[in-house]
């Protein structure tokens, strides 16, 4: 069970806590021919109750702190069947690893040393380097049970492309050194989103500009030869109960590789391969189905953009450079939205909510974010949380005033150009902070292009029939908004809902304290407001 004691917000882990880091995508050489091994992605988990080289003179229910740069979990779970007879993980050799934090707290220390808390970044599997992509230390049971068929997707659909088809390509200009270092998931998965709508576009736009063909043509593949050839197995399997699948016979060979539109094929065919029911077979058979609806979907959205633009990108280097940045921006943000809809593997991690302030550009690109070329886009608007009163919020203006110092003249300074988290917060919101609310990484630079856009309207649409009222209840809202979510990309609901009461839970401060988190929020109140301007209720005229 949680132990209940806190460093910015956030349970510091220490050896008394149940938390583990659950389903890092550790992919081992396991048992099968050629060798030296057939590469396999295993869930991997590590426990606080494994905590090394804690914290000496301070414990917490008498019992080690987790300390930066120097605690580890001991060993880790889940690749065992890999066995230490093969090469072991595919990065690191090694089966059974350490695993080590990777990210800890800014400000609060023991013995010299940052705590390390609920949702710093673990990496899995040590021997060195590491072989998996980090994922958030989670200690609510809740939560984990909830998101396990969500973390299993994005295990099988994130897991390293082992033909390296997105190695390199499409890296924007100066960002190659930062490439070869990035978590592997990033080049691997991203893509088309390597860059931010408007940043080297006439770069991007050459590695990218066919992304609505290569899309059709792997929607084509897909169904006419991978799915045909999964179904006939399944038939046979079905048929003379084979022990082992017929998959073993090289099955890899014939998977078609269309670029990086494909890169998570071969993850679902690894899962084909090692299945052993018939029904799991029939699951894998039915996302790959719906996979290749998206991408006959997405792709005629690519087209829509590229056709509405396609006199002007003929034309692109005629064109002035205010008009030159609004087509590349609104180009790359239709593209990006459509590959971030379609490609397995970010349709999976949209299901796994990231603190907004873990998707600065240098988290990115250490893949301990979202793609670079995404945007975090708080789920539940930072609106939400902020009182609309106008009268309140002129206060709070005013004292931010006293002491700014930026370049603007004191006279044209607005509202809107407060930093969020000067803003005041709304009743019983008070340790509310803009940084640690929970984002899902959406395509768009801002809040009326691409798939980010589309979310904002979402939202819109959704709280409207609540503005007639100052408030409306929390639990509302935040159900509202995870549907939304999971009709876009199939995440599960539950599991959404549990992330945002995790996060929102150590922010409300009304309530019972000791209460478990559904019931602390059960009458909490939020702002139905949309996060875009003049998004909120109409019984109140606050401009946030």
């Amino acid at each position: 069970m949680s132990h209940n004691v806190f460093a910015n917000n956030n349970e510091i882990c220490a050896k008394s806590a149940s938390g583990t880091s659950n389903l890092a995508i550790d992919t081992c050489f396991s048992p099968g021919a050629p060798m030296p091994g057939v590469p396999v992605p295993y869930m991997n988990t590590c426990k606080a109750g494994d905590i090394t080289k804690g914290s000496r003179t301070v414990f917490i229910k008498g019992m080690e702190v987790c300390l930066e740069d120097k605690s580890y979990f001991s060993t880790s779970y889940g690749d065992e069947a890999a066995t230490k007879g093969l090469k072991r993980g595919t990065v690191s050799t090694s089966v059974q690893g350490k695993c080590r934090f990777i990210g800890w707290s800014p400000n609060v220390f023991i013995e010299g040393l940052a705590v390390t808390r609920h949702l710093d970044m673990v990496t899995h599997n040590h021997n060195s380097p590491a072989n998996t992509p980090p994922t958030y230390y989670m200690s609510s049971q809740d939560t984990k049970t909830k998101c396990k068929e969500d973390q299993d997707r994005i295990a099988k659909r994130c897991a390293a492309d082992s033909k390296k088809n997105m190695k390199g390509k499409g890296v924007p200009t100066g960002k190659q050194d930062k490439a070869d270092k990035a978590h592997e998931w990033v080049t691997d998965h991203c893509g088309p989103l390597l860059a931010k709508p408007g940043e080297d576009f006439e770069n991007w736009y050459k590695e990218f500009g066919d992304t609505g063909k290569l899309m059709q043509q792997a929607a084509s593949q897909l169904k006419n030869e991978v799915i045909a050839k999964m179904e006939k197995e399944v038939t046979e399997y079905a048929t003379k109960t084979v022990v082992k699948m017929a998959a073993r016979r090289g099955l890899t060979g014939w998977i078609p590789v269309v670029g990086w539109v494909l890169t998570a094929v071969d993850v679902a065919v690894t899962g084909y391969e090692v299945a052993t029911t018939v029904s799991t077979m029939k699951d894998e058979l039915a996302d790959l189905k719906k996979t290749v609806e998206q991408l006959k979907k997405e792709s005629q959205n690519v087209t829509k953009v590229l056709d509405k633009y396609k006199d002007e990108l003929k034309n692109y280097g005629n064109l002035d450079k205010k008009r030159q940045g609004e087509v590349a921006r609104e180009v790359m943000a239709g593209v990006q939205g459509a590959y971030g809809a379609a490609n397995p593997c970010l349709r999976a991690r949209k299901c796994s909510l990231i603190p907004y302030n873990k998707t600065t550009a240098a988290n990115n690109w250490a893949g301990k974010g979202c793609c670079p070329g995404q945007t975090g886009h708080h789920l539940m608007p930072d609106a939400m949380f902020r009182n609309g009163d106008k009268a309140v919020q002129n206060s709070a203006f005013d004292k931010w005033k006293t002491s700014y110092k930026g370049e603007k003249p004191l006279e044209d300074l607005k509202i809107a150009d407060m930093p969020r988290d000067k803003k005041p917060t709304a009743k019983c919101w008070d340790k509310y902070k803009e940084g640690p609310a929970p984002t899902i990484c959406l395509e768009g630079s801002d809040n009326t292009s691409g798939s980010h856009g589309v979310m904002h309207a979402a939202t819109a649409k959704a709280v409207k029939p609540f503005q007639a009222k100052p408030e409306m209840d929390y639990t509302k809202a935040r159900s509202l908004l995870a549907h939304e979510i999971s009709v876009a990309y199939g995440c599960d609901v539950k599991c959404l809902e549990a992330q945002l009461d995790e996060s929102y839970c150590k922010m409300y401060t009304c309530g019972n304290p000791g209460d478990d988190c559904e019931k602390k929020l059960k009458d909490a109140k939020v702002v139905p407001h949309s996060g875009m301007p003049n998004g909120g209720p109409t019984s109140t005229d606050g401009d946030l």
